[in-house]
């Protein structure tokens, strides 16, 4: 059976699980971004393939089998996409932020003046 969590212990989880894209770009865009980085490694993988078959055609040559070790030689990028952050990570960077800049002085001030 499942254990009933209290507020308090459902609001840590959610900061553990949830997670939030830091990568500095919309969702839509990410999305995008990825296919757009999938496609450009595909391309440069093309591209120095096509290199090789054609300074091969230019000097003649008559060996294929060592021009098809020098294509398979050919390594693609592997480009990955960054994880998404816990939102706990990304809550804490945000109040730092906000206490190095002085964002929240004033409340801090109003709580130091009520004690």
């Amino acid at each position: 059976m499942k254990k009933v969590l209290s507020p308090q212990e459902k609001k840590l989880l959610s900061y553990e699980k949830d997670r939030r894209n830091t990568y500095g770009e919309r969702g839509s865009h990410s999305r995008h971004a990825i296919e757009n980085h999938n496609n450009r490694d595909r391309r440069a993988f093309r591209r120095k393939a096509n290199q090789i078959l054609s300074t091969a055609q230019d000097a003649n040559l008559k060996e294929p089998e060592s021009l098809g070790a020098q294509v398979k030689a050919v390594q693609r990028r592997n480009w990955k996409k960054c994880s998404d952050q816990a939102l706990r990570i990304v809550v804490e960077r945000k109040l730092e932020r906000r206490e190095r800049n002085g964002i929240n002085q004033s409340v801090k001030e109003l709580l130091k003046r009520t004690d």
